[in-house]
C-alpha cells in the first residue's frame, strides 16, 4: 500500500514524518528527539534500569518503528550504559528509501558522540522479519506485520507504545491489546506512551496496569507510564 507522507523539521532541528491522510506526525513538532528521550528513554528504559539495577539485559517491544528514532536511541543507550538489549519493533507501513534517507537528528550530538547517520540508515535497510545483531549489545528484530495479528515475544521488560493516536487507530488502544502486552511482561515490567487521554488510562488500568501521569516533554502536559504489579496475570 503506497503511503502519502511528508518530511517535516521539528523545533529541536530533528526531522519527523507526517501522514498526509490523517495529518498526524510520527513525533512532536516541538522536537522529535526531545520527545523520544523524555517519554521512552527517561521514563521507560532508564526507569526500568533504576528499578532493576542488578540486571544488564532487557527486552524492549516497540509499537510503531516509524522513523527508527526510538530504536536508534535504545541502541545508543545500550552502548552508553553497558546493556544488552533485544529490541522487537512492529510496523505495517515502513518508510521508503527516499523518506528515511532524508531523516536527520543533529541534536543527538548533544547527547551521544557516535555518528547517527550510519546507524539510522542501517536500522532502516536491515531486512524485516529476521533478527540482526547491529552491535554486540543490540539485537534488532523488525516485524513487518499488523500488531493485532502478530505473534509476540515473551518476557518483555519495557514497551514503547508509539502507535498513531486513538483517533486514527482506535483498535490499538483497547483493554484487549493492553492485556496482551500485560501478559507478556514479568511483574515490574513497564509501558510508556505519549497519549494521556482518559480512555487510554482506563484501558491500561482495565488490563491490570498501575498507571502514572507524568509531566510531558515540551508542548505536552502529560504522558503515561504503566507498570505491571507483582500479582497474577489478567486475561481479557
Amino acid at each position: 500500500m503506497a503511503m502519502q507522507r511528508t518530511l517535516l523539521k521539528t523545533e529541536d532541528g530533528s526531522f519527523t514524518v507526517q501522514d498526509n491522510r490523517t495529518g498526524e506526525t510520527y513525533h512532536s513538532l516541538h522536537g522529535a528527539v526531545n520527545e523520544s528521550l523524555h517519554i521512552y528513554i527517561q521514563y521507560g528504559l532508564h526507569h526500568w534500569i533504576e528499578q532493576h539495577s542488578d540486571k544488564r539485559r532487557m527486552t524492549i517491544l516497540e509499537m510503531g518503528f516509524g522513523t527508527g528514532l526510538n530504536a536508534l536511541l535504545a541502541l545508543y543507550e545500550a552502548q552508553r550504559m553497558g546493556l544488552e538489549i533485544l529490541y522487537h519493533t512492529y510496523e505495517l507501513y515502513p518508510l521508503e528509501q527516499g523518506e528515511y534517507s532524508s531523516l536527520s537528528y543533529p541534536s543527538l550530538n548533544d547527547y551521544y558522540s557516535t555518528s547517527t547517520d550510519r546507524y539510522l540508515q542501517e536500522l532502516h535497510t536491515l531486512s524485516w522479519d529476521e533478527p540482526h545483531l547491529v552491535e554486540p549489545s543490540f539485537l534488532l528484530y523488525k516485524h513487518h506485520i499488523d500488531f493485532v495479528d502478530a505473534s509476540l515475544p515473551k518476557c518483555v521488560d519495557v514497551v514503547f507504545f508509539d502507535a498513531f493516536s486513538p483517533n486514527v487507530e482506535p483498535l490499538l488502544w483497547t483493554p484487549e491489546v493492553f492485556a496482551k502486552l500485560y501478559n507478556l511482561q514479568a511483574p515490574g515490567g513497564i509501558l510508556t506512551t505519549y497519549c494521556a487521554k482518559g480512555i487510554v488510562r482506563r484501558a491500561l488500568q482495565e488490563a491490570g496496569y498501575v498507571v502514572e501521569r507524568l509531566s510531558g516533554p515540551i508542548g505536552k502536559r502529560e504522558v503515561l507510564r504503566a507498570s505491571k504489579p507483582y500479582s497474577s496475570e489478567v486475561t481479557l
